[in-house]
């Protein structure tokens, strides 16, 4: 099913809400830390929304979910409830936050590790997610069935020899979960050598978000 095209009015409030989604995880990657727990980068989230006259999605009777941003630390694989869990240096943590804006949803999703630099499998994974993301975006030449965008990011991600795909799809626009086969991965280690295994509870799920904005359409 194709998305219903955009008005020039309707691409101009996504893209000004994107740009307020990007500032509010800029300041959240600057202010997030050990130490910090999923419910004071909840708060905090809130009142950035709030501040920047936007809408948080996740809270209205739409969607009804219990905080405005979903949180997934180590071995959760992605939409993850906030909690009272205080951040640990060297947690794999990812943040996937949808808001609107003029009437029009925008949804990201980043992960990043707790005041420490990505090693290892850890860094593998961060690395092969964001690969697979501008291998979806690099698919896109002009109209395109987001069946292809899918095909690239799974090819990406099934060559992370580590890794393994667990899909769904939820892209956003006007309504919040618009009809799309689009893909949305989340990614765990294979089966490696102990050497390379992620400590207990920390199987470092990574969440790679594709949302669907229909501006191929």
């Amino acid at each position: 099913m194709t998305q219903p095209v955009k008005t020039a009015a309707q691409i101009e409030a996504m893209r000004e809400g994107g740009k307020l989604l990007a500032a509010i995880y800029d300041g959240l990657k600057k202010i997030v830390h050990a130490g910090m727990s999923e419910l004071e980068v909840d708060a905090w989230v809130a009142k950035e929304i709030k501040r920047l006259g936007a809408v948080a999605t996740y809270k209205t009777d739409e969607v009804n979910f219990p905080g405005v941003i979903c949180i997934s630390t180590n071995d959760e694989i992605v939409h993850g409830v906030p909690t009272d869990y205080i951040f640990e240096k060297g947690d794999v943590a990812s943040f996937d936050l949808v808001i609107t804006y003029k009437g029009m949803k925008t949804d990201a999703a980043f992960t990043m590790v707790i005041d420490d630099k990505p090693t290892g499998v850890k860094k593998h994974l961060i690395y092969a997610t964001e690969n697979s993301l501008y291998a979806g975006i690099d698919a896109i030449k002009g109209p395109t069935h987001t069946g292809d965008i899918s095909a690239a990011v799974e090819k990406v991600l099934t060559d992370a020899i580590i890794c393994s795909i667990v899909a769904s799809s939820r892209p956003v626009s006007r309504l919040f979960c618009a009809t799309s086969s689009l893909r949305m991965a989340a990614l765990r280690p294979r089966s490696v050598s102990p050497a390379k295994r992620l400590p207990p509870k920390r199987a470092a799920f990574i969440s790679l978000s594709m949302r669907c904005f229909s501006a191929m359409n």
